[in-house]
């Protein structure tokens, strides 16, 4: 599975599923090291799983309400 970076996680609130496809929803938020502090994962273990449900309204261009 390849997902690429840069999307917002922009998650249904129903589902809990991410609409936008943001990689950051499947990977750990530990930093590399106490000074860089940057993303150390670069691959992730993930279960996939069809989904049948219907399709998600797509929200990721809306102006966030607190903006």
């Amino acid at each position: 599975m390849c997902i690429h970076e840069g999307g917002w996680p922009d998650l249904d609130k129903e589902t809990g599923l991410c609409k936008n496809g943001g990689a950051n929803v499947l990977t750990l938020d530990i930093p590399t090291s106490r000074l860089a502090n940057g993303c150390a994962a670069n691959s992730a273990i993930v279960k996939i799983e069809k989904y049948t449900g219907p399709a998600l309204e797509l929200t990721a261009f809306v102006p966030p309400k607190n903006g």
